[in-house]
């Protein structure tokens, strides 16, 4: 029997979960879930309510649980913390729209706890940011706000700010780049903010690309020096192909890929990217190029390259490796 399909939403979240642990900012931080129960009954009841509906489908025990904590009773002795700890995270993300705690420093040294609100449905980015600002929901009736009183529990449980990030599952930005987005939250005066990575890659690469193509030099003899030579504006089309293509599994474990009516190859083993132009080799080897008729501003794009083809890598593999899990 195969296991259950995971949804978008639950693999973002434990990309981010990941990412968020690999880079060292994973909050540690612990709730009292009685407490926070509370804090939520008296100011999100609205909230709370639709939240529970949700978390009972996950976790048997919460209706239960909740019922007999608002009422002053304490729980039963089979209440182990790691279960407590589940409905708590649980109550955070349905009631409070946070999907992980992060923990970081601010340029003056000032620790933050930012919370964050993660999705992959563009479609739903205006709402989730007006629903961390405490903005009404255009489904409330008139003259009712369910979010009014998020920012002040927020504050209450002692997070400092709150974000909702965009991300494109299928295309998860570099964690160079998101770490830098979150540290300039950090150093913002803002305490709620929207991060729209989708698609991030393919755009850094674009904007890299329209960059270095105003500063290449108008003439054609400047091109004339090496048969490696960049058509920049069939690299352009070439790097779009190959972030369409799967790939061809390689002998030695990588992979490679052909551009339909293209000049440019590109080839990926370990951690060598080969890129090939007119049959002739340009080799990026841990970022230092070997081929020295390159121009500065084709030196700096092709490592713009490298960065996406191995992006894209990565994205092929946690696609192998889910197609593996549920064989």
């Amino acid at each position: 029997m195969n296991p259950p399909r995971r949804s978008l939403g639950a693999e973002v979240e434990e990309w981010l979960r990941d990412f968020s642990r690999a880079t060292g900012i994973l909050s540690k931080k612990e709730f009292a879930l009685e407490k926070m129960l509370q804090q939520m009954d008296n100011l999100l009841q609205r909230r709370l309510a639709m939240g529970r509906l949700f978390i009972a489908n996950d976790l048997p025990y919460a209706q239960e649980w909740i019922d007999r904590i608002l009422s002053g009773k304490v729980l039963p002795p089979s209440a182990s913390d790691e279960a407590k700890a589940e409905l708590t995270a649980r109550l955070l993300d349905y009631v409070l729209a946070t999907d992980i705690l992060v923990s970081l420093k601010n340029n003056a040294g000032r620790e933050y706890l930012i919370a964050i609100d993660v999705t992959c449905d563009r479609t739903k980015e205006t709402e989730k940011l007006n629903c961390i600002q405490g903005k009404r929901e255009d489904g409330d009736p008139a003259r009712f706000n369910r979010n009014a009183n998020l920012p002040v529990v927020r504050k209450a449980l002692g997070i400092d700010k709150h974000l909702v990030l965009v991300v494109d599952h299928e295309n998860l930005p570099e964690h160079e780049t998101l770490l830098n987005e979150l540290y300039q939250f950090a150093n913002s005066n803002a305490r709620t903010k929207l991060i729209n990575l989708f698609n991030v890659e393919r755009q850094v690469v674009q904007a890299n690309i329209e960059k270095t193509s105003v500063n290449e030099p108008s003439s054609s003899a400047a091109h004339q020096t090496s048969s490696t030579a960049i058509n920049l504006s069939e690299l352009i089309r070439s790097i779009n192909a190959l972030l369409q293509l799967e790939g061809q599994p390689t002998q030695a474990g990588g992979y490679s890929f052909e551009i339909p009516d293209s000049s440019w190859r590109f080839e990926k083993e370990e951690s060598v990217l080969l890129i090939s132009h007119n049959e002739e080799a340009i080799l990026i080897d841990d970022k230092n190029l070997t081929k020295a008729e390159l121009s500065p501003s084709e030196r700096s794009y092709l490592l713009k390259v490298q960065s996406a083809v191995d992006a894209h890598l990565r994205r092929i593999e946690r696609k192998s490796q889910s197609k593996e899990l549920e064989l």
